[in-house]
């Protein structure tokens, strides 16, 4: 009985392990292999085992019988194979779990790559790209994986960081990850970013198959730096080319850290090494003014500006030699990562605040008089009619008062204003019944002036409070009214003026590089001119080249001109002929629509001045009229004498004292608006479409004016047209109008004589030697003076010409020039400059005993001036 239930025990086991397996069998590939796989160890496993125990039963009787054996086997062949079943059942299901949770970790780890701002990338070990995120597309410009996936990563290298990519390649193919890198990286559409990256290498087993790194965009932060150093450099600049005295204070040692040459020259130190050793307080008598000791008073204020970030105030100062005196000072909190430091701002105010002094002066003389003026004395009734006013209405309105009282209310005498009804607003003033002090307010005087007066009033109430009428007085402040309207058009032209002269100098400055570089143009051009066949194809282009390059040197000399640092040769000349002679081509140049006058009104025009300037402005002038008219019209040019008087000069600030040429210059255009009309003078304005104007017109115009002591004064209206006056200094007498001798006829150019040419723009130098070369001269080159210096120490012959330019670094070309002289007394000197602001020229007229050549010049010129220089007593 217990065989048979062991067997049915057995059966029941194996059908059990077989619906398990089939039931395992039916899932995936894998798991049908492995469910075979161990099946048969298990299986193998189960009847090796059964067949011990088949064995080992056989000792218990021979007569056992053999039925039990085969149940026993049986039996544990089942429980062998239900456990293994089972327990490959628990190892699949344990392999799915795992499988399914690093599914889970997988998605969520893309997940958080595709939405991460970081751009990221994997690169197989070729260099090719396998896979990169939204973020990295995003970055590089790219719109899907697709564009990427399977290009190497040079796609991606921009021309600068080429090299250092291919190392970052190197370096993680070795195994060695990168924790952190910056690199330029280029976009779809060719522009460079700049990216912050780490990287690793990725391993499978001890060998690397790729990398996979972050990249984050810097191009803003980068943009940021570069702009921060930008701003840096331009602070530095403004720092040490302002003319007040800038310095900064630490504030942790109560020294001065730096300071710009301004500061050096206010203060009298000889450099900034020596005004380290300084504090505040070491630049200040022992005490100011109000009594106070200097140092206590100096660390109050530099406490308020570390306060409050800024602190203005007055200060008494005094320089290294003991002379004080009086500045105002800016403080300015500027705090930095590593430290806190106090920027100074001085000004020297000595001669403002005497002026100052004069002014109070003045004012007390004035308070005084205004004191001992008699002022009008008035009373009204309640409707504002006149019932009394004093005799001095006479004098300020020219009404007697029996011409007012009881005649002529407050508000008849007021002038008409647009948007305020007189009679309403003086009898509100009355009904407030409230007192008023210092109300300006117009009266028309009787002929016709309109006043201006300071009105104080009281108000006169009977014993309820009802109003009776008013009591006051009246002081005429027209002429204080008009005093400050001068002071402010006289401040706006002094702002004008300071504006014309900053660009006045960066026109200049900017002109005189510009000239450096077309000499070297117009040289080499005429050099390979010489080398080209006069029929060869290439001439003609040479010819163009060298057009557009003189058209650059005359627009260099108009900016030149319009700065005031373009060297002129004034002449004693008959303005007259000079315009006369000019009319016959400016008539081909304004056209056949627009009808020209000249009427030479002027006795005596005999004035100093450059003829080619005289051209200059007439072209400029009449072109601008000829612009101004559409279609038919009219330009006059005349001339006339004028004297100009001290009245004159109050209203225009330009203008001085003396007899003067006009020169006026007028036409029946458009015209222009008072707004128009105050900055037609400044650099690159204009009112021309674009390609039809440079705007330096009418500021050339105005720098020739002020370079030759003149003026001048515009008169227009919209619609109307415009009149142009310019005044220049009057000559006494007339030019000498001899016939001059003729000229001998030139002596051939070149020599053997040697020159030491001394020149900072190396081209330029190479040019001139290769000139001086072809003309038979020795030439000795430096680009610096100290380079002139060795070559003087070791030269053993004499040097007959000293050929420099006249602004150099360090040295100017003046103190050159002495310096060879005292060992050379015999050398001669020719000076060249691309402007002419320098100790050789001064205010524009080169002197007599200087010789001087204006950059860019020709081949030609170059050779007539140093034979002309050479054969010089």
């Amino acid at each position: 009985m217990f065989e048979i239930s062991l067997l049915a025990i057995s059966i029941l086991l194996l059908l059990f392990s077989l619906i398990l397996a089939v039931y395992l069998f039916r899932g995936t590939h894998w798991r049908r292999t492995t469910l075979i796989i161990a099946l048969l160890l298990i299986f193998f496993g189960g009847f090796r085992r059964a067949l011990i125990i088949s064995f080992q039963a056989t000792y218990a009787s021979v007569a056992f019988p053999i039925l039990r054996q085969d149940v026993v086997v049986m039996f544990f062949l089942a429980t062998q194979l239900v456990t293994g079943v089972i327990l490959v059942h628990i190892m699949l299901r344990t392999t799915e779990r795992s499988k399914a949770a690093l599914r889970e970790r997988e998605k969520r780890f893309q997940g958080i790559i595709e939405n991460t701002f970081a751009g990221y990338f994997y690169c197989d070990r070729s260099g090719c790209f396998q896979n990169v995120n939204r973020a990295w597309l995003a970055l590089h410009g790219y719109e899907s994986e697709d564009e990427v996936v399977g290009k190497r990563f040079s796609m991606i290298q921009a021309d600068p960081d080429v090299k250092m990519m291919d190392q970052f390649f190197t370096t993680l193919l070795s195994g060695t990850p990168i924790p952190s890198g910056e690199l330029q990286c280029r976009r779809k559409d060719g522009s460079v970013g700049h990216h912050i990256f780490s990287a690793h290498p990725v391993f499978e087993g001890d060998s690397v198959v790729g990398f996979e790194g972050f990249i984050i965009d810097n191009t803003k932060s980068k943009q940021a730096e570069q702009a921060l150093r930008e701003s840096e450099e331009k602070y530095h600049e403004l720092f040490e080319g302002s003319h007040d005295a800038l310095m900064v204070i630490n504030t942790s040692t109560w020294r001065f850290v730096a300071g710009n040459q301004s500061a050096l020259e206010m203060f009298r130190i000889k450099d900034e090494a020596e005004l380290t050793t300084y504090g505040p307080w070491d630049f200040s008598p022992e005490r100011q003014p109000d009594g106070r000791p200097s140092k206590e008073k100096a660390g109050e204020m530099m406490g308020e500006a570390l306060k409050h970030g800024a602190h203005f105030f007055e200060w008494n100062h005094q320089r290294r030699d003991g002379e004080e005196f009086s500045a105002t000072v800016l403080l300015t909190r500027i705090t930095t990562k590593e430290e806190e430091l106090l920027q100074a701002t001085v000004r020297d105010v000595t001669e403002q605040k005497r002026a100052e002094m004069a002014l109070r002066e003045s004012e007390a003389r004035f308070n005084q008089l205004a004191r001992l003026s008699r002022t009008i004395t008035w009373e009204v009734d309640a409707s504002g009619l006149c019932a009394y006013i004093s005799d001095v209405v006479t004098d300020v309105l020219g009404y007697r008062p029996d011409e007012i009282v009881g005649k002529k209310h407050c508000y008849d005498l007021a002038p008409p204003m647009e948007g305020v009804d007189a009679r309403e607003y003086n009898l509100a003033l009355l009904a407030r019944k409230e007192p008023f002090m210092n109300l300006e307010s117009q009266m028309v005087a009787k002929d016709g002036r309109v006043v201006c007066l300071s009105s104080s009033g009281m108000p006169v109430l009977d014993a309820d409070g009802a109003l009776l009428g008013f009591r006051g007085m009246d002081t005429d402040v027209t002429d204080r009214k008009r005093m400050e309207e001068e002071k402010e058009r006289l401040q706006e032209q002094f702002v004008h003026t300071q504006k014309i002269e900053c660009v006045g100098r960066l026109a200049g400055g900017m002109a005189h590089d510009f000239n450096n570089k077309l000499g070297i143009i117009l040289g080499y051009l005429e050099v390979a001119s010489q080398h080209v066949d006069p029929e060869a194809p290439l001439r003609g282009f040479l010819q163009k080249i060298e057009k557009a390059a003189r058209d650059s040197v005359d627009l260099t000399q108009r900016v030149l001109t319009f700065a005031r640092r373009q060297p002129v040769a004034p002449q004693h000349i008959d303005l007259n002929n000079t315009v006369e002679g000019l009319f016959s081509m400016l008539k081909k140049v304004i056209g056949e629509d627009i009808h020209l006058t000249w009427k030479p009104n002027s006795a005596r025009p005999y004035v100093m001045i450059d003829p080619v300037q005289v051209d200059q402005v007439l072209a400029n002038l009449m072109l601008n009229a000829r612009d101004a008219i559409d279609g038919v019209g009219t330009i006059s040019v005349e001339t006339a004498d004028a004297v100009i008087d001290e009245a004159y000069c109050a209203s225009n600030r330009e203008a001085i004292p003396g007899d003067y040429v006009m020169l006026a210059v007028s036409d029946d255009g458009c015209g222009m608006n008072k707004e128009t009309q105050a900055i037609i003078f400044e650099p690159f304005f204009t009112t021309k479409d674009v390609g039809r104007g440079t705007g330096l017109g009418l500021s050339t115009v105005h720098g020739i004016v002020k370079q030759n002591n003149g003026f001048i004064n515009v008169y227009s209206e919209p619609d109307q047209g415009a009149l142009f006056k310019i005044y220049f200094p009057r000559c006494a007498t007339a030019p000498d109008t001899k016939t001059p001798m003729p000229s001998a006829p030139k002596e051939a150019l070149g020599g053997n004589e040697t020159i030491l040419v001394v020149e900072d723009e190396s081209d330029l130098l190479d040019l001139c030697k290769l000139m001086l070369d072809s003309l038979g001269y020795h030439t000795l080159t430096a680009c610096t003076p100290a380079e002139a210096d060795q070559i003087i120490d070791q030269r053993q012959g004499d040097i007959h010409l000293l050929i420099t330019d006249v602004v150099m670094p360090i040295m100017n070309g003046s103190d050159l020039a002495r310096r060879l002289l005292s060992r050379y007394p015999r050398i001669k000197v020719l000076f060249m400059s691309g402007y002419a602001e320098n100790t050789i020229v001064q205010r524009g007229i080169l002197t007599d005993n200087v010789h001087f050549i204006q950059k860019p010049f020709t081949n030609e010129d170059f050779a007539a001036k140093i034979r002309e220089v050479l054969q010089t007593n």
